[in-house]
């Protein structure tokens, strides 16, 4: 997903707040919440896999629920 599209699907607030965290513990605690709150069903809407994919990003991770959505 290209970051252009990350950023249409994202609440604006939740982007400024990712695109200002520089701090690598929280970004890897969001991302392994997120992760298995995606992968439990408990979050299914597409905006949840943008941040997602923002946070793999950031970490310079692989995102492994490309094929779970």
């Amino acid at each position: 997903m290209s970051y252009e599209k990350m950023k249409e699907f994202i609440d604006p607030i939740i982007w400024e707040h990712w695109q200002n965290m520089h701090d690598t513990a929280v970004i890897r605690r969001a991302e392994q919440e997120l992760r298995q709150e995606i992968e439990g069903k408990i979050l299914t809407d597409f905006k949840y896999y943008a941040e997602y994919q923002l946070l793999c990003l950031k970490l310079g991770i692989e995102n492994t629920l490309t094929n779970r959505l």
